[in-house]
């Protein structure tokens, strides 16, 4: 259990500005959860649908309310860990020490349909009582198949704005302390102030059997920067405004992800770093793709740093339909637009180094 902290009070402002949304946040009005630090959902929420999750089938799941959703028991682990792991099966948008406790902090609710879940953490504060920055993010369960949520999907990760990583029980003994009376004035070691010390938040899904996961990246610094989904210091402003589609019905097929950057869809595979969702030129196996003009109005040209034999190229539009297929051979590839409509598409290039993804934009 969390040590319980009386602090000094603190002239950081109350930050009270609407936060910036995507349009996928949801508005809800029905409470998952009193507020509290790390509390469940009392009972296990029914489901009207079974959600399949690595190959089982669930027809209930426990809020909780550090940033997740369990299936086996409730869940009030505060400190996240990366995962794989097995202590719990869990979906993870934020995995982190939310606190709804203070006046002036959101709070935790959801949305059960006879096809799909929405779970919203709403404007949450961080423990003990912090409000001075806010986080809003949005689970989505389905059964697969309901529209809301593209074909071939069950799961949806939606961002608004994400201010803060982690709650200050996980700081000590990371933070300089002054201890009183009852009293912590306590600023932490990175400089970055309370919420970015101690654990980093986790964001993904695990199966719970040490084996079977998606981790999409661990966050606690601020900033916008998005390293690597291994590493522990990506910078939480990265997530704000973003969502993710992913399918975790299946222990064997790679868990395809699109990314939504302020509205702005982007696609990768399970395996693939962000650099490849966001179009960022990286070498692959000494293999450089770069794709220009993009955005493009008549065509576009891939270009390989290498030669490529019997490469096979899919254009794909949001909805997953494959616009064009194209066997290539060589190091430069022109793509006319043809009949294709203004919009987000996505190439998929499969060469003999792997499947590569990049987005596209035609005017």
């Amino acid at each position: 259990m969390k040590k319980l902290l009386f602090l000094i009070a603190s002239s950081l402002p109350l930050i009270t500005t609407a936060q910036t949304t995507c349009s996928c946040l949801v508005h809800l009005d029905s409470l998952a959860l009193p507020p509290c630090d790390d509390c469940s959902s009392s009972h296990a929420i029914s489901l009207p649908f079974n959600f399949n999750f690595y190959g089982v089938n669930y027809d209930s799941v426990w809020v909780n309310n550090n940033g997740n959703v369990s299936f086996v028991t409730p869940y009030g682990m505060y400190s996240s860990v990366a995962f794989p792991n097995n202590q719990n099966a869990m979906i993870a948008p934020f995995w982190a020490s939310v606190s709804t406790i203070a006046a002036g902090s959101g709070a935790v609710y959801y949305k059960r349909t006879p096809t799909h879940i929405i779970i919203k953490w709403d404007s949450v504060g961080y423990y003990h009582t912090h409000i001075d920055k806010l986080n809003t993010f949005q689970l989505i369960l389905t059964n697969g198949s309901d529209s809301i949520l593209p074909a071939g999907y069950n799961v949806e990760f939606c961002y608004g704005t994400i201010q803060w990583t982690t709650g200050e029980a996980s700081c000590f003994p990371n933070s300089s302390c002054n201890v009183g009376a009852n009293n912590y004035a306590c600023s932490d070691d990175n400089g970055y102030g309370w919420g970015f010390c101690g654990d980093p938040a986790t964001v993904g899904a695990n199966k719970g059997d040490g084996i079977n996961y998606i981790q999409f990246g661990r966050f606690n610094t601020p900033g916008p920067t998005f390293f690597s989904p291994t590493a522990s210091n990506n910078q939480v402003g990265w997530l704000s405004n973003k969502k993710y589609y992913f399918n975790v019905s299946s222990l064997s097929t790679a868990l395809p992800l699109l990314i939504d950057n302020n509205c702005d869809t982007l696609n990768t595979n399970t395996g693939d770093t962000v650099e490849d969702a966001l179009g960022i030129n990286k070498i692959t196996n000494n293999n450089i793709i770069t794709i220009a003009p993009n955005p493009f109005t008549s065509q576009t040209t891939i270009t390989f740093s290498e030669e490529q034999k019997n490469a096979l190229i899919k254009v794909v539009n949001v909805l997953g339909e494959e616009i064009k297929t194209i066997n290539f051979t060589g190091k430069q590839l022109t793509i006319d637009k043809g009949a294709m409509p203004a919009g987000i598409y996505f190439l998929q290039i499969q060469t003999e180094k792997g499947l590569e993804n990049r987005k596209v934009v035609v005017e």
